[in-house]
């Protein structure tokens, strides 16, 4: 009995290792490692990526957090808050008006159904007059809140990332295979808009060029000149 299962013992040895690799095969597959941030050292090399002539996205949270991993995130803080303005406009909650290059922003609602993207529109509300703000009055706060906008930034990544994690897109320092392909997709929407006359670019299309430091923010929120986002002083590799 004894060399039975000494025996039994032996041939599951065999099998119980092949079961291992098979499961580190398949992580490996499904969680592709991307371990630089930098994107200069990015697995991705730019001139190979082919061009994507559509809209990769309608979700700006998760453009912001494909920006991050490539260290490539807007240098105007303002644009992602203008990513969001956007997408409340398009649900109805707000309106934008665009006075002479002067924003203006009605409130229709009293929240966003997104939690994080809540606390941005609680804030602005609160300096709301009778739910309207201003161009000057949104200014004022952009220079004078940044702490707290940065502190939003944060959460508003890291939403995303929790996001990620819990639907196992990102586990431990490796991310998916999709994420790995929305990656090179939107540097092949980078691509298509570097191509196109700043002029012809539609309304859907600024954000994303705005994101990719193309085209400057129209708002100009900071005292003096803008940082430097002229395309011909990024690099892509």
């Amino acid at each position: 009995m004894k060399d039975i299962w000494i025996g039994v013992i032996f041939m599951m040895i065999p099998v119980l290792w092949l079961g291992q690799k098979l499961r580190e095969r398949h992580r490996e597959n499904k969680y592709p490692c991307i371990p630089c941030q930098d994107y200069q050292n990015h697995v991705i090399k730019y001139q190979k990526i082919p061009v994507y002539s559509q809209i990769p996205f309608q979700d700006f949270q998760y453009v912001y957090f494909l920006l991050h991993i490539i260290n490539k995130l807007p240098d105007d803080d303002f644009i992602v808050i203008y990513a969001c303005l956007l997408k409340w406009q398009k649900q109805k909650e707000i309106t934008i008006e665009d006075q002479e290059g002067d924003l203006n922003i009605c409130f229709h609602s009293l929240r966003t159904h997104h939690v994080i993207e809540d606390e941005l529109y609680q804030i602005l509300y609160d300096i709301t007059e009778d739910r309207y703000l201003d161009y000057e009055t949104m200014r004022i706060w952009f220079q004078t809140d940044y702490e707290r906008i940065n502190q939003w930034k944060s959460k508003y990544l890291q939403d995303m990332i929790n996001q990620l994690r819990y639907t196992g897109q990102i586990k431990d320092d490796l991310y998916s295979l999709d994420i790995f392909n929305d990656l090179q997709k939107l540097l092949g929407y980078k691509k298509y808009l570097e191509r196109q006359d700043n002029k012809k670019i539609t309304k859907e299309s600024m954000i994303y060029a705005m994101m990719f430091g193309l085209i400057e923010n129209q708002y100009n929120f900071y005292n003096g000149v803008l940082k430097d986002t002229n395309p011909k002083n990024i690099v892509w590799r």
